[in-house]
């Protein structure tokens, strides 16, 4: 068996949560600089989203108004 093997057969032993925090790392790993600063723009503009919504700035919508149907 190879190592890749190994590990992969030792992290689907983890608890599904391990298991989620290790997915979500790799999957972090492989993700190129110009994607990574997508990211951090679209985490920024949540951020400020937000705030903004928190501070009474803009509002809600239900999600089927948002989305145009129910889901």
């Amino acid at each position: 068996m190879s190592t890749a093997q190994e590990i992969e057969v030792a992290a689907l032993k983890l608890p599904r949560q391990k298991r989620a925090a290790l997915a979500d790392r790799l999957m972090g790993s492989l993700a190129t600089r110009q994607e990574l600063k997508i990211a951090a723009g679209w985490h920024d503009e949540a951020q400020a989203r937000s705030e903004a919504h928190g501070r009474g700035k803009i509002k809600s919508v239900p999600l089927h108004q948002a989305f145009g149907f129910e889901v």
